[in-house]
């Protein structure tokens, strides 16, 4: 039997932000042809939250098993197969015998109780160049 893991199901889901910049910079001529500059700029976008309503609060899913779900009396085959005189001779060789009964048995995997994400985005840019003119 080999192990393997399965996805049970993807839940995605996207939004569009409003956000700002704001930055500055600044230039120094070397010579004539040569400059460096460098400058930052600022990006803010507004908290985004986000609802999964399937998400589960583990990792399993719903599983059946087979298991012993009762008992029950069954006709034992002895006399059938050996004969009255075989069951005459040894006690309890062709009465009936209790038996177990399998079913299967249905098991609840991780509940499904749904999820909420929320997120910010802001980051920060800070470039340096060399520049070179024609």
């Amino acid at each position: 039997m080999q192990d393997t893991t399965d996805v049970v199901f993807v839940e995605k889901d996207s939004a569009t932000r409003i956000g700002y910049t704001f930055g500055g910079g600044a230039e120094y001529a070397l010579n004539e042809r040569w400059s460096i500059n460098a400058d930052y700029s600022y990006s803010g976008f507004s908290r985004k939250g986000f609802r999964f309503d399937k998400a589960r609060a583990g990792v399993t899913r719903d599983y059946v098993t087979q298991e012993v779900i009762g008992k029950e009396w069954r006709e034992n085959p002895n006399r059938e197969i050996f004969g009255d005189a075989m069951c005459d001779m040894i006690p309890g060789f062709c009465d009936p015998f209790e038996a177990d009964v399998y079913g299967p048995v249905h098991h609840q995997g991780s509940p499904t109780t749904g999820r909420r994400a929320s997120n910010a985005l802001d980051f920060h840019t800070f470039r340096i160049g060399l520049n070179y003119r024609f």
